[in-house]
């Protein structure tokens, strides 16, 4: 090695503080720099990493073989930001691993005129790094120079004082500023790129041609004029001088641009042409031929020649593209078939760069000769082989003796490795096959010896004995990623053979469409044994030489490369623009996958840009279900599926597989499609195709989507369509491709009959005008097919919501009509089974077991059973899927991305900050990164995977929290008032709020077996008798009462039957003594207030508790019951209702009366309509008087006259305040609950910080309120300054510059995870205030409070229907607007306008806010202004909702 190089880096170590290792130096140059460490060219740059307080890694005399070798951990290394300074060696004019850089993100530099060069670019790298802190890494290419003279040209102290001398680079210019400072030690001033002659761009105005070179370019500097060449010899190759190129070119005339690079190897194009692609459309335009070339063993002698023909070339009507110029490349490596086809650069690379060090075969060719299948068959005769004989060996091996004993051995011990992967660091080396063989053949001669006739039998394969076991490419193509070629592919990679290669090429370059194809890469990612790479030589040939190294040496299971290769034939200008057109748009993924990998993080890495930067800002502006799922949660849970479909049920696919060749047998063919929102449409057509069958057809059910218009539509011989309406008339999810397919089409149809049943509901968009939306899928589907040429059967069905029957009505009619049509009996018989009802689930569950269980241990899919979708719920998770990705994921034939939310039951709403700190863990380490604060005043996670449900449900318990109860036909978690200023009434709520949470929670033991031990499963009747214990925890409480359920239940049924109340089917479970084995007919929830506060909206709960006070104490309730907010479009029988005042009850009265509400509505709630099964039409339906009456009844007292009170707002009041026992308080504002960090606001950071605080210090709790903010409470005055100043660091603190609607609203979560929304919420709710605050600002109304509130559907989970103003999705966009509601949250508002958008819906409010800017009396809110003006008729009752709508509700 030069050993200059060590003289410069020693004297820059001190000015640097670089750590230094040179490869291969000898030790005399060693000598005398005790900090530069010496190294082997065996694994450098493993061992070459320096200690911590360096600034940088400097890494000497690295070949440039071994540079490319070791692509793969450089690029990892600087990924995990070491900052390196490789000085490489460019051996034998081969610059190809300059190209091979060029993704690192480094700066790479190329030397080759004289040493001087070299050693001033070193310095130069070293500046870099030292002065420029943005400057990540410096690649160091130079040409070894063999007349080096052996002096520096500098002293080590003209160097050191230079260094530390120079000044630190400016931000944005660091490498020009550098080229500065080197110019002030060196004497000449270094640019970008170097013109031969010198400054011919300048002196000579027009050429034959212009020469783009990355070589040596003073081999051609004699010969330029005689070609009239203008040659430009790259220095600088990252950051790639684009610019000067450019100008360069503009001062100058020529015929051909030349795009050229010196190599050894031959490929089908220039890495070099990616970075000048954006220079050709202008210079083509110019009428400048641009070619791509490659110059093989330049020298004096043939430099003019090369010259010569490049020209000769260039001067055609049509030059050709990658010739090769100079001696011809070096003969590739052995192959076991003809030569390679000329578009196959994949190989070339294969062949020459990553097979060579692992002495890799390949065993087909590409697009000819045997084919892929054909090649693993040889493969895996080839490996039975080796295994067969590897068994005989081990069974003769006694028979052996000494030195051939242990070389048989040896051979057994290497073919059971499978190889062990050549590439390993653990590979057994390969035994010598010839020196076994004749120590065989010499046993096999001694016939007097016992070993002779098993020698003798051994040699008999001695071909297998010999053959090597090395990496094996085996060559497919896309053809493998249809149905018919995916069985071979899953084959091999089922293999687990650690030798098996797999490179598969895709040359399908439809960007916008994947024409039925699987994801090979993701196929192949679930198996988990199998490193994984999706490359684009023609977009990055960095990751793509990194991939195939990787793979090659990949040592744990067998290994794929998918490769894309777009249009073969089509040139490499038209193959870099296909392949950018496809990496970018991020059609084509870029990734490597090694499963082996010790980190995490290291496991998959996501090589394309474009896909990084956009979920970077994505990441920034967003938070998703499954945001980095995509690489962990998402990722992993998709990549497992198949496999373990393949491997876990392969008895389930045998036996189905049986029964669909059987029913192959017979039977006309019949398709049935569909497409469906709410499940309504496909319940239809699951009932039509089982009909269907009964009757003899072969039935295929699937989503019209499934179906391919143009290649399998016209095959069909009879095709049935249902089909629900979505949003303005428009497709549901399922059929939206399907029909954009078929609108665009004109196939012939001419042999299909179809039948069409359209289901929709007329008065969903009641305007006249709108009337063409009802049912409009259906008909456009019915009238396009019939267009096509398609034969109807019958007219289009149409179901109607509306109808008596609903939908069922139309379709009753429809569907025998289709029966005569196909000429078969309209009778039914044997029907299958009608879908199970909530009701006839929870009988079923064995107490809300189900098969939950057998659900979460189920890998095949991400999700659970319908039943244990509505169990799951009890137990406080909801499954839900991303609908931002449903399209997308239904286009690439995946399920839905499914994850759970999980919501924590909090009695009280009081945290612990300990119990802050675990949800804010757990929303990072299993969830999407934020989690929210509920209108119930309680934490929820969102993006749980499944595999994760259990243990952040234990994670939960293990801070004192659970999540049983917090969903389902239950009582939900029992909330009450924040009151900061009223500490010891406080108190004394959240006490109450426990008591009768603790009263009405479940009794089943099926939350704590399955959340919470390892208990088997209880058989049904086993439950609550002796052997069980009488009390259990869950969360840090106990919940069961003591003495067992089974004698609870009898002590509730002797005290029903001593007051003379009814008895119940329901009632005296031993299991469940209150709920019983079918649980309620829906909800029940509870919250507590005491005036003059109402942040709980004690009247929209089932049963509402207004404390009264006398001295700090509360003496009892004023007891509110059936308020309710659930409503369905449209359906007069639903609606909104406000809370009736019963009357007064004493405080430890509340629990009991609590309980027999809970009773009343378990025995009378309707449990065949859940849309009618809520406590308020209980109520309604018995009415109010009866209802007291058979609760006094149950309780055994009368209720006391209700105690005057006066609520005053039901919003929360933001700031610090103090309260009476001088502790104070913080409400902080949290934009519709969600708690995430943003550029703007970092609230998720600032409460952590905040919650340590508490914990550091002993001070402080959380109350979380029901209007989804946070109060940090109980904080002494020496700890309020401290905790002022980490809110308003985290922008906690900036209630002042909100607006008074702002601090009013609220909106449920809605998309993407909600799977009932109809429109956004929560995500378009800060826009909308947004806009309104404008307006309000010029009203000067900014500081007035108005209650505003938006949801996804009418559902009601923020409470709409009491807000002063509410917007309530209708579709997406769309929303109905309601007024009138009353700011204390005491009356429901009226729908004022159906079906308005942003637009609409301004237009109409801020002219409403302007009149009651000007008209409104003295403290008159906008809801009472907008009923006392005659804006809107007030709601008084809830049955009254519907009633007295203005004339113009339609718009």
């Amino acid at each position: 090695m030069n050993s200059s190089f060590i003289e410069l880096a020693a004297a820059t170590t001190t000015a640097s503080g670089s750590s230094v290792f040179a490869i291969d130096a000898p030790e005399a140059a060693l000598k005398g720099h005790p900090s530069i460490q010496a190294l082997t060219s065996n694994d450098a740059l493993h061992f070459a990493v320096a200690p911590a307080d360096a600034s940088f890694t400097t890494i000497l005399n690295l070949g440039s073989a071994d540079f490319t070798r070791n692509l793969a951990l450089i690029s990892d290394r600087i990924a995990r930001g070491d900052r390196l300074l490789l000085n490489v060696r460019i051996d034998g004019a081969d610059f190809r691993a300059v190209t091979a850089a060029k993704d690192l993100g480094a700066y790479e530099f190329v030397s080759t005129d004289s040493a001087k060069e070299s050693y001033d670019f070193f310095l130069l790298s070293v500046l870099l790094l030292t002065k420029d802190k943005d400057a990540k890494s410096v690649i160091h290419f130079y040409k070894p120079q063999e007349d080096a003279p052996e002096q520096l040209p500098y002293t080590s102290q003209d160097i050191g004082a230079w260094l530390e001398g120079a000044e630190a680079a400016s931000a944005g210019a660091g490498l020009r500023d550098a080229l500065a400072q080197l110019k002030k030690l060196a004497g000449t001033q270094y640019e970008f790129i170097k013109t031969y002659p010198s400054h011919g761009w300048l002196r000579m105005r027009s050429f034959q041609q212009a020469l783009l070179l990355l070589g040596d370019g003073t081999v051609f500097e004699p010969q330029l004029s005689a070609s009239s060449t203008v040659l430009a010899q790259i220095k600088v190759y990252r950051p790639f001088p684009l610019e000067e190129v450019r100008k360069a070119l503009a001062q100058t005339s020529v015929s051909a641009l030349q795009v050229a690079q010196q190599t050894a190897l031959q490929l089908q194009f220039s890495p070099l042409l990616l970075d000048v692609l954006d220079l050709l459309p202008e210079v083509s335009k110019a009428g400048t031929h641009v070619v791509c070339s490659q110059i093989v063993g330049a020298s004096a002698n043939n430099a003019g020649t090369i010259l010569a023909h490049m020209a000769q070339n260039a001067a055609l009507d049509a030059p050709v593209q990658n010739l090769t110029f100079g001696r011809s490349a070096s003969a590739p490596a052995s192959r076991t078939a003809a030569a390679e086809p000329p578009d196959n650069v994949y190989l070339s690379i294969l062949l020459h760069e990553a097979a060579k060090a692992t002495k890799a075969s390949i065993l087909n060719e590409y697009g000819s000769g045997k084919s892929p299948e054909y090649a693993l068959g040889e493969f895996l005769r080839a490996e039975a082989q080796r295994q067969a004989l590897a068994d005989l060996i081990e069974s003769k091996l006694a028979r052996f003796q000494g030195e051939l004993n242990e070389r048989l051995a040896q051979w057994v011990v290497w073919a059971r490795s499978a190889g062990a992967g050549t590439g390993s660091k653990t590979a057994r080396p390969a035994v010598d096959a010839g020196a076994l063989v004749a120590a065989l053949e010499s046993a096999a001669g001694n016939t007097g010896s016992s070993a002779a006739q098993a020698a003798a039998e051994l040699l008999t394969r001695r071909s297998v004995l010999s053959a090597g076991s090395s990496a094996t490419w085996i060559v497919g193509s896309d053809s493998w990623s249809h149905d018919d070629g995916l069985a071979a592919f899953h084959g091999a990679l089922k293999t687990g053979n650690k030798n098996l290669k797999l490179l598969i090429i895709d040359s399908d370059d439809s960007v916008s469409r994947r024409q039925g194809k699987k994801d090979l890469g993701l196929f192949a990612l679930n198996y988990g044994n199998a490193y994984v790479a999706s490359v684009a030589v023609y977009s990055s040939y960095t990751q793509t030489l990194a991939a195939l190294e990787e793979a090659s040496a990949f040592s744990a299971g067998p290994a794929v490369v998918v490769a894309y290769m777009p249009r073969a034939g089509a040139g490499a200008v038209e193959s870099l623009r296909a392949t950018r057109r496809a990496v970018d748009t991020g059609y084509w993924p870029l990734y490597r996958f090694n499963p082996t990998a010790k980190e995490d993080a290291g496991r998959f890495k996501l090589d394309s840009s474009f896909i990084r930067r956009e979920l970077q800002e994505f990441l920034k502006q967003q938070n998703r279900l499954t945001a980095l799922a995509a690489k962990s949660a998402k990722l992993e849970y998709n990549l497992r599926s198949y496999n373990a479909a393949v491997g876990k049920c392969a008895a389930d696919k045998r036996r189905l597989a049986y029964a669909a060749l059987v029913e192959g047998m017979a039977g006309e063919p019949l398709t049935v499609g569909y497409a469906s929102d709410n499940g309504n449409a496909a319940g239809l057509a699951k009932k039509f195709a089982f009909r269907a069958g009964r009757k003899g057809f072969k039935v295929r059910l699937v989503e019209l989507d499934g179906i391919d218009v143009a290649s399998e539509l016209p095959d069909l011989e009879t095709f049935v369509a249902i089909t629900s309406t979505s949003g303005q008339g428009e497709f549901p999810n399922g059929g939206k491709q399907f029909w954009e397919a078929l609108r665009g089409s004109a196939v012939d149809l001419s042999r299909l009959r179809t039948a069409v049943f359209a289901l929709g509901d007329s008065k969903y968009w009641p305007r006249p005008e709108d009337s063409g939306y009802f049912a409009r899928p259906g008909r456009q589907l019915d009238a396009r097919l019939k267009a096509l040429g398609a034969h109807a059967l019958c007219g289009c069905g149409i179901g109607d919501d509306q109808d008596e029957d609903g939908f069922s009505a139309g379709y009753a009619k429809w569907e025998p009509e289709v029966w005569r049509a196909l000429g078969v009996s309209v009778e039914n018989s044997g029907d299958e089974p009608a879908p199970l009802t909530n009701e006839q689930m929870k009988l079923n569950s064995n107490y809300l077991r189900g098969t939950i269980q057998e659900g979460f241990e189920d890998e095949t899919t991400g999700a659970i059973s319908a039943s244990d979708q509505q169990l799951t719920k009890f137990h406080g998770v909801y499954m839900q899927d991303d609908r931002d990705l449903r399209d997308a994921r239904r286009a690439e034939g995946l399920e839905p991305a499914y994850a759970f939310m999980v919501r924590v039951r909090l009695p009280g709403n009081v945290s612990t900050p300990q119990q802050w700190l675990q949800i804010d863990k757990l929303s990072d380490t299993k969830g999407n990164h934020t989690f929210k604060i509920t209108t119930r005043g309680t934490y929820q996670l969102h993006g749980i995977v499944k595999k994760d449900i259990v243990a952040a449900v234990r994670d939960i318990n293990a801070v004192a929290m659970d999540t049983l109860g917090a969903c389902g036909d239950v009582n939900r978690n029992t909330i009450c008032s924040a009151a900061p200023t009223m500490r010891r009434v406080h108190e004394q709520m959240a006490h109450m709020a426990r008591i009768i949470s603790a009263r009405l929670m479940p009794h089943t033991l099926a939350y704590h077996e399955l959340f919470l031990t390892e208990l088997g499963p209880v058989a049904r009747g086993e439950e609550g008798g002796p052997r069980r214990p009488a009390k259990y925890q869950v969360g840090g409480h106990a919940v069961a009462p003591q003495g067992g359920a089974a004698e609870d239940a009898e002590r509730m049924r002797q005290r029903r039957q001593e007051r003379g109340a009814p008895g119940s089917p329901y009632g005296n479970d031993p299991v469940e003594p209150m709920y019983g084995p079918a649980y309620l007919p829906r909800k029940i929830k509870v919250a507590i207030t005491v005036p003059p506060f109402n942040d709980v909206d004690v009247y929209a709960n089932d049963i509402g508790l207004v404390s009264i006070v006398e001295d700090d104490k509360i003496v009892g309730f004023n007891l509110l019951v059936g308020g309710g907010m659930g409503v369905t479009h449209n359906n007069t029988k639903t609606y909104p209702r406000a809370g009736t005042l019963l009357g007064f009850i004493e405080y430890d009265q509340a629990p009991e009366v609590c309980e027999n509400i809970v009773i009343i509505q378990r025995d009378n709630g309707d449990r065949n309509n859940r849309k009618h099964a809520r406590l308020k039409y209980t109520i309604d339906t018995m009415g109010v008087e009866e209802f007291q009456r058979q609760l006094e009844q149950a309780v055994g007292f009368k209720l006391q006259p209700a105690r005057p009170f006066e609520l005053k707002s039901n919003r929360d009041h933001f700031g610090w305040c103090k309260d009476e026992a001088g502790f104070n308080h913080f409400t902080c504002y949290i934009e519709n609950g969600r708690v995430a960090d943003t550029r703007e606001q970092p609230h998720k950071t600032g409460m952590r910080l905040v919650a340590q605080y508490m914990i550091d210090h002993g001070v402080g709790v959380f109350r979380l309120t029901g209007n989804q903010h946070v109060i940090v409470a109980d904080i002494t005055d020496a700890h309020m300054a401290s905790i002022d100043a980490i809110l308003r660091a985290h922008a906690l603190s900036g209630q002042g510059t909100l607006s008074g609607l702002r601090m009013a609203s609220q909106s449920c979560v809605a998309f993407p995870t909600c799977g009932l929304a109809m429109a956004e919420a929560e995500r378009y709710l800060p826009q909308f205030l947004t806009k309104l605050e404008d307006e309000l600002d010029k009203l000067g109304l900014r500081s007035d409070s108005i209650v505003l509130r938006m949801t996804g559907c009418p559902n009601g989970c923020a409470r709409p229907w009491l807000a002063e103003v509410a917007l309530v999705g209708k579709s997406y966009g769309f929303y109905n607007l309601l007024l009138g509601g009353s700011y204390v949250g005491d009356r429901v508002n009226k729908l004022y306008r159906t079906n308005v958008d942003e637009k609409q819906a301004l237009a109409i409010l801020v002219p409403l806010f302007r009149r009651w800017a000007a008209e409104r009396k003295p403290g008159e809110h906008f809801g009472d202004f907008v009923v006392r003006v005659g804006v809107i008729k007030a709601t008084l009752e809830g049955r009254h909702f519907w009633d007295d709508l203005n004339a113009d509700v339609l718009g």
